[in-house]
């Protein structure tokens, strides 16, 4: 069967990038053909330009903006690297299908929709993007499904739920990756079934990851591993403290911002070296869910900060399915008065057997709407 994926593929972000190759894989392990559609929204392309915001020309008639205009070129140059790295990875990695999407559909078996915050109106431009839900020219023939969806958080789809509801009947079958969500879609219209499954990164399991990561270290010495969405100076702060009760380096990697004063940032990462960091890692400190995932995956220590800018469905989904809710904490007095506790060694027995549990049904679910025609309603 030939599938093609429409998905964050091109996002300068290292969960985007990796669920994408997760679930090709795990496709391409079915035995089937599938192929990444090259789909280059302006709203996700424009966020990544190197030069995006530049200082005033004026600013150069002071030495204060000598030094704002050497951080800025120093910061395009960085990012004009990592841009070069995700490009090089997607090349090899992800079977990128470059046909304009007015010919793209007939090409296909199925379109697989997701996974990621697709659905997500804050991150497509405002709106709904209705190629996120396979409405393709010439795509009457081709059966059109979604796999772990997300819209971030709920309130997302505020002003939008008649359009979204409208979108949704285009779906063959609705997997989507967080319970609210599933439950929403119900409570929206009852007939269209929804099933949650994990994130393709869950889904693939690690020996897929294991294969683009290096098997050694790339720091020398024990780390800490800390990764955030944001520049959150006391989440840093609390994973500094923690790092020094353990003994450990302190090592930071990003995408969203170039420099932080007084800390050197691992960069720029490729996709293949961020799994490694994590991989290899002796305790991670995140605000992602992507970073939860991986520290999961590779059974690692972890602390996760999720609070309701970040949309606590997305990580309370996977964390309570697995028993996990206590490695979450959601503020700086959260942390503070569970900071001994969060030093507890994770058991990972019977997490992985839940893990595996999960997996499977999301396995099972994926191969079944693939094999069949399924109805909606």
């Amino acid at each position: 069967m030939k599938i093609g994926i429409l998905t964050f593929h091109c996002a300068v972000n290292y969960g985007a990038i990796l669920q994408a190759y997760a679930l090709k894989e795990v496709l391409c392990r079915m035995g089937h053909d599938v192929h990444v559609i090259d789909y280059r929204p302006h709203y996700l392309t424009t966020v990544y330009r190197p030069f995006r915001y530049r200082p005033g020309l004026k600013s150069l008639l002071k030495v204060s903006g000598w030094i704002l205009w050497y951080f800025f070129l120093i910061g395009g140059v960085r990012k004009i690297i990592r841009n070069r790295k995700f490009k090089t990875f997607a090349a090899c990695y992800l079977s990128l299908d470059q046909t304009p999407l007015s010919g793209v559909a007939c090409k296909y078996d199925v379109i697989v929709c997701g996974s990621d915050q697709i659905w997500n109106p804050s991150l497509t431009g405002h709106r709904l993007d209705a190629f996120f839900f396979g409405l393709l020219p010439d795509a009457k023939n081709v059966k059109v499904i979604s796999y772990a969806a997300s819209v971030g958080h709920i309130g997302n789809l505020k002003g939008h739920e008649s359009v979204f509801l409208a979108y949704l009947r285009n779906l063959s079958a609705i997997g989507v990756r967080e319970r609210h969500l599933a439950e929403h879609i119900s409570a929206l219209d009852s007939n269209l079934l929804t099933t949650m499954v994990v994130d393709p990164t869950v889904l693939a399991g690690r020996g897929i990851f294991d294969a683009i990561s290096s098997g050694k270290s790339l720091i020398e010495k024990p780390y800490l591993l800390y990764f955030s969405l944001s520049d959150n100076p006391q989440l840093r702060q609390n994973a500094r403290a923690v790092a020094k009760e353990m003994y450990l380096e302190f090592i930071e990697v990003t995408t969203y911002y170039e420099r932080v004063p007084g800390q050197k940032l691992y960069r720029p990462a490729s996709p293949a070296e961020f799994c490694s960091l994590f991989k290899h890692a002796n305790y991670v400190v995140c605000s992602s869910f992507h970073g939860m995932a991986f520290s999961i995956l590779f059974n690692r220590q972890f602390i996760v900060y999720a609070g309701a800018v970040q949309g606590l469905d997305r990580f309370v989904s996977l964390l309570s399915e697995l028993g996990l809710m206590d490695r979450l904490i959601s503020s700086d007095v959260d942390f503070a008065a569970r900071r001994h506790s969060l030093m507890t060694a994770i058991d990972y027995s019977a997490i992985n057997t839940k893990l595996d549990d999960l997996r499977r049904h999301s396995l099972d679910w994926l191969r079944n709407t693939l094999k069949y025609e399924l109805p909606v309603g």
